[in-house]
């Protein structure tokens, strides 16, 4: 039997320059984060893919971060496929365009969390 995962969402808040989280578990009933990221300030929401990265302190991985390898060169950007054969699949944006599974690449590349989208704004 599969476990689903957790619904869990962060937005990004372009005036305070930090993340608003919401969780199901959390706030089953609460429509206050939904409203709140309606407003021009915020970007649009970000999902947890449910999957932890290899550092130490083991971080939780959203769409919207970024990757690095110890043993490869560059950064990848977490994705989510959105249309065709594979909608829905979780990856890892190569900056040359190409891509590669999430799962396999935090498995068994033993990429970490360096960063998000937003690091550098």
């Amino acid at each position: 039997m599969s476990q689903k995962k957790e619904a869990k969402y962060r937005a990004w808040d372009n005036k305070q320059k930090k993340y608003e989280y919401w969780s199901a578990k959390e706030n089953k009933y609460d429509g206050i984060f939904w409203e709140m990221i309606k407003r021009s300030e915020f970007e649009e929401p970000e999902e947890s893919t449910g999957l932890k990265d290899k550092s130490v302190e083991v971080v939780e991985v959203w769409k919207g971060d970024l990757l690095e390898s110890r043993y490869f060169p560059g950064t990848l950007e977490v994705d989510q496929i959105t249309e065709g054969r594979n909608c829905g699949q979780w990856i890892a944006k190569q900056e040359d365009g190409g891509y590669q599974d999430l799962f396999e690449a935090l498995t068994v590349d033993l990429y970490e969390v360096i960063g998000n989208i937003h690091s550098e704004k």
